[in-house]
């Protein structure tokens, strides 16, 4: 997703701001008494054409996430609750095969600026390698590479497209995905709600373009952070991602999924506390005290009294059925705590003396995933695979944590990690395939080993390669 993206030309007179259209550069004066000589191979594309450079990367990089948002999966399989046919599986697959491809576009065109971003960021990159190297253990190593191709150009398309946009720019490109899908979700459930909303065991609930209402309610909540992170770098524009952030709020009550108030109120906190850290040292100071206390209190009352808060999420001491599936994969983990079965090769395991049979025995039902990303990735990947995944979140952690104190990107950095660590602990969502939130979570985590477009003098809303 890193097409080279170039200045727009220079106008003479004052024209209306179209939308997301690229601010034009200061000019630069040459120093004087040295000769500007510029290489052929790094002359910049007429005007005109880095301007249409710049549109085709910004609307393949949106359509590249809309396709990892899944939106368009119920079409082909329904919304049942059912198996889905290998058929229908295999249609859905080869439905990314292009995206790939233009994934793979958008980083050559944009080269240097890609593979810099990859060297910043050594523990993802040993995170996407792992699941190759997991297929000389894997209990089906076919389903192993598969997936870890899926999984690397899930990731691959996060660095491509950090890589390619600087930050006002990119919250742009999220933030226009995130818009079309929140207008499909009313759409469906306006219109057509046979699609939008539940039927069997939430009836009347909105799911929107997805199979569940929690799915719906949980997006929201992230669409939430992220239009309002755009409307703060993007202020021209700052009633368009106002409006859209309403639409989010909106579908996440009629999701009336409680669990996702629980991360919409996180982000919202966290969007809350960057603002008042940026105020001043005094204020900085008071959102750190305010900060630690939360994380206090929050963490005292998971320990002495878990039972309340489960309780304000409507959730029982088992939360809802996953301590027992907890339980039940511990078990199979004890078995090959270092290696782990393989990427991606538990969950569609039908042999009868796989880890799934047993998981699935000792729990009473057939599942398909952990309910923890921590629990499904040592199953999966073993030891070095959580310790990795750690280190990583580790690192963001530190950096999101300095970033607070002086920087734009902190607004949608904090409040996304804090909802999406959060997260893991109840769901997987660490290195899923073909995921708009692992590819989201990937770009954050490689633009922050960028340095600060802030701290470095440049404008965050200029609509260039980053470097």
């Amino acid at each position: 997703m890193r097409a080279a993206l170039g200045k727009a030309p220079p106008v003479a007179a004052k024209q209306p701001d179209a939308a997301f259209a690229p601010s034009a550069p200061r000019a630069i004066a040459p120093a004087r008494g040295r000769p500007q000589a510029i290489s052929s191979a790094y002359a910049p594309a007429p005007p005109e054409v880095q301007v249409k450079t710049d549109w085709l990367a910004f609307w393949a990089s949106v359509a590249v996430i809309l396709t990892f948002s899944q939106f368009w999966v119920s079409l082909i399989t329904g919304t049942g609750p059912g198996p889905i046919d290998e058929a229908v599986s295999a249609r859905v697959r080869n439905f990314y095969f292009p995206f790939y491809f233009v994934v793979l576009i958008l980083g050559l065109t944009n080269l240097r600026a890609t593979a810099k971003m990859i060297m910043r960021a050594p523990l993802m990159t040993l995170l996407i390698a792992l699941p190759f190297i997991s297929m000389l253990w894997s209990i089906d190593p076919g389903v192993t590479v598969r997936r870890s191709i899926a999984v690397m150009f899930t990731s691959l398309a996060g660095v491509v497209i950090a890589s390619r946009f600087k930050w006002a720019t990119f919250l742009e490109v999220l933030a226009t995905a995130f818009a079309i899908v929140v207008t499909l979700c009313y759409l469906y459930g306006a219109v057509i709600p046979d699609l939008g909303r539940m039927k069997v065991e939430f009836p009347g609930a909105w799911q929107g373009v997805w199979g569940h209402k929690n799915t719906l309610g949980f997006n929201a909540s992230i669409g939430f952070m992220i239009f309002a992170s755009a409307a703060i770098a993007n202020p021209r524009r700052w009633w368009l991602w106002a409006m859209f952030a309403v639409g989010a709020l909106g579908l996440l009550f009629l999701s009336q999924s409680k669990t996702s108030l629980v991360s919409f109120a996180a982000g919202c906190a966290c969007i809350g506390m960057v603002a008042l850290a940026r105020r001043g040292p005094a204020s900085a100071v008071l959102a750190t005290f305010i900060g630690g206390a939360a994380v206090i209190l929050l963490t005292f009352i998971i320990f002495a009294d878990p039972d309340l808060l489960l309780g304000a999420l409507g959730k029982d001491s088992t939360l809802t059925g996953r301590t027992k599936i907890w339980g039940a994969v511990l078990h199979q983990i004890h078995l090959r705590p270092v290696t782990g079965y393989g990427y991606g090769a538990v969950w569609d395991d039908t042999s009868i003396w796989g880890p799934l049979a047993w998981i699935s025995k000792e729990q009473g039902f057939t599942i398909h995933e952990a309910h923890n990303s921590w629990l499904g990735l040592w199953l999966e990947l073993g030891y070095f695979g959580v310790a990795v995944a750690a280190l990583l979140f580790i690192e963001l952690w530190g950096r999101t944590l300095i970033a607070i104190y002086g920087q734009m990107r902190a607004y949608l950095a904090l409040s996304f990690l804090a909802v999406f660590t959060l997260h893991t602990m109840t769901e997987t969502e660490i290195m899923v395939q073909n995921d708009w939130l692992w590819m989201m979570f990937t770009a954050i985590a490689v633009k922050m080993t960028s340095p600060s477009e802030e701290s470095t003098g440049r404008s965050a809303d200029l609509d260039q390669p980053s470097p």
